[in-house]
């Protein structure tokens, strides 16, 4: 369900307006970053961090198609002026697409970055024993069958897992993590 949405403090009628093409995942991502105080509006946050969750409503202010979303969240936070008197921290409609030359511009920036040793560790250490639901593994899995993979990388990844073996013939780090459940098992 595509449309505008409004988050309001029913006390104070403050209100925060934003559009999204899918209404119930993009509140479900604003709960889960009030909750764990992580919300980019900091002014929002620091209303749900006072008065908490139940002080708060969601509702849908209307339902639109895509290609109108961001004129009419425009007119909404015009017409509310939720930029002077509510949540919404820009006087224009926040939502911007990106084109395709700025995502090119985008990926040639990060082409080649390398992370330091220490994000590596702190990425791996925050990944230990996460679950993912089964629609996620098999996504992640259709992705990866997507990939190509050249030559020269298989005969590296080749050379490193034979770096890993261990002298009983097992590999390094075999035995962690969980056990297979049976849809992991036939991936």
């Amino acid at each position: 369900m595509s449309g505008i949405y409004a988050i309001e403090h029913v006390a104070s009628g403050r209100i925060y307006i934003g559009a999204s093409v899918n209404i119930p995942r993009r509140w479900k991502r604003h709960m889960n970053d009030l909750d764990a105080g992580l919300h980019r509006n900091a002014v929002l946050q620091a209303a749900w961090v006072q008065f908490g969750r139940d002080a708060f409503r969601f509702y849908v202010l209307e339902r639109c198609e895509r290609a109108v979303l961001q004129r009419r969240e425009q007119e909404w936070i015009s017409g509310l002026e939720a930029a002077v008197t509510g949540f919404n921290q820009s006087p224009t409609a926040g939502w911007h697409p990106h084109t395709d030359q700025s995502r090119a511009r985008v990926s040639a920036a990060l082409r080649g970055r390398t992370c330091t040793p220490e994000h590596r560790a702190a990425v791996s250490r925050a990944n230990k024993g996460r679950l993912f639901s089964i629609a996620h593994r098999l996504a992640l899995k259709a992705a990866r069958a997507r990939q190509q993979v050249t030559e020269e990388t298989r005969r590296k990844l080749r050379t490193n897992a034979l770096c890993r073996l261990r002298e009983n013939g097992h590999f390094a780090g075999e035995s962690q993590g969980r056990p297979h459940d049976e849809v992991t098992a036939a991936m």
